[in-house]
């Protein structure tokens, strides 16, 4: 009983830090979902289906246009920016990468297709966000390749 009580405790008390990383007292970098949308989601007849999955989380230094090969319009090879960091989303689709303060590209290792990203800012840089400082960023990832809208 008092060994079940304490295995509680430290259960609780180990669940409920935050993760840290290397860049101070706070965790700092991106989180977020990464989610599988699959069939049509026109409104009137939507009958698709979005879940959680699984997937390679890459970050990269910002990718401009010129420095990427296109595949299919959403899966890109030949990047020439530098991989920063990578993760696993767990079953959930839940990931989070410590970084520091900077702009980076985020995309998504889908099996035998490629680096998935389907967003470019007004300066043709691919799947962008930003750290600050001692902040965390929301950055969720849907995976819309099998989709209609």
């Amino acid at each position: 009983m008092y060994l079940n009580l304490v295995l509680i405790i430290l259960t609780i008390l180990f669940s409920s830090c935050s993760p840290k990383s290397q860049f101070g007292s706070h965790f700092q970098g991106v989180k977020g979902k990464v989610i599988y949308y699959k069939g049509n989601f026109m409104p009137g007849s939507a009958s698709g289906k979005m879940t959680p999955v699984s997937r390679k989380v890459i970050v990269f230094k910002p990718i401009l246009s010129t420095n990427y090969s296109p595949k299919d319009g959403v899966f890109f090879d030949g990047i020439k920016e530098a991989k920063v960091a990578e993760s696993m989303s767990d079953e959930n689709g839940n990931f989070t990468i410590g970084l520091p303060p900077g702009k980076y590209s985020i995309l998504v290792e889908e099996e035998g297709k490629g680096l998935y990203g389907n967003s470019f800012d007004g300066q043709g840089m691919l799947t962008i966000f930003e750290i600050f400082p001692n902040q965390v960023t929301d950055y969720n990832i849907k995976l819309t390749h099998e989709a209609a809208f």
